[in-house]
């Protein structure tokens, strides 16, 4: 071997299918994009409209750049992804190298028609349907796990949120066999920020959803007591009142010890968990 012809890329040669080195995106598509580099001689073999095509590579193709899959002439349009990206500068040969030496940018109508290539979903018969495992919830989604949540409203209250979550060891939680386990959802944020901004929107919008994402079976919430991200004020925003989550301030019960006592005492994240653990809403089998 001689320096010559050594290769330091993966590079294909030979007659290989073209969805083994290329991607061609889209059906209307007169590029494919090289996954690997394509060298002078290469034969792509692929069907178009049902019918067998061979494209012979006549110029390199680095990886990540377009070959073209047939004749383009000078003026026509490009097409990737079912869209135009360009038009050609010159006439393209099946097997050549697309790109800025033989592409142009060009204004052109463009059809915003939407919807209009949308086609029937063809649902796959329920016995044949996979299944999982899983949890269902009472608004109809299914979860995969069973937490239960310890949820800080503010960064002041996070490191009490995750000495309640270590205080559930796994000995304390064998009592729960369904329950995989106590996580805390502590941030930096939520102290000094304005009810009106976007941060504390954007902050109780996250915590909401982690109180009501599907693997979350129960959850309790943790403050300090004087922070902007009022416990009172996500409950009501975001609708949890149905839940009536367990909620503690480290203010109100007189220090972190005292909280993670009243934490490992709620009976009402016991009872919830224990209830949804162990009614019908458990453990089934699912649907995807």
């Amino acid at each position: 071997m001689t320096i010559g012809n050594l290769n330091f890329v993966e590079t294909a040669t030979g007659t290989v299918p073209l969805n083994d080195v290329a991607i061609r995106l889209h059906p209307l598509d007169d590029v494919a994009i090289a996954k690997i580099a394509l060298q002078v001689g290469t034969t792509l073999l692929f069907q178009e409209n049902g019918v067998p095509m061979r494209v012979t590579l006549r110029q390199f193709v680095p990886s990540g750049h377009k070959v073209a899959l047939r004749s383009i002439a000078i003026d026509a349009t490009i097409r990737r992804y079912g869209q135009v990206i360009g038009f050609a500068s010159k006439d393209i040969l099946p097997g050549e190298h697309v790109h800025l030496q033989n592409v142009a940018v060009r204004d052109f109508d463009r059809d915003y028609a939407i919807g209009t290539d949308v086609q029937p979903v063809q649902y796959v018969p329920e016995p044949e349907r996979r299944t999982f495992m899983g949890y269902k919830r009472a608004d109809g989604r299914v979860g995969t796990r069973n937490y239960i949540g310890i949820i800080s409203t503010v960064n002041c209250s996070g490191h009490t949120s995750r000495e309640i979550a270590h205080y559930f060891t796994p000995e304390r939680l064998a009592a729960y066999p369904n329950v995989d386990g106590v996580i805390p959802f502590a941030h930096q944020f939520g102290c000094a920020s304005g009810v009106t901004g976007l941060d504390y929107l954007y902050l109780q919008r996250v915590l909401a959803g982690m109180a009501h994402h599907p693997n979350v079976a129960a959850y309790i919430i943790v403050g300090l007591g004087c922070e902007s991200n009022q416990p009172s004020d996500l409950i009501e925003n975001y609708d949890l009142i149905g839940d009536e989550p367990p909620t503690l301030t480290i203010q109100g019960y007189g220090g972190i010890r005292k909280t993670i006592e009243a934490a490992a005492n709620c009976q009402r994240m016991s009872a919830d968990a224990t209830a949804d653990f162990e009614s019908d809403s458990g453990a089934a089998m699912w649907r995807q």
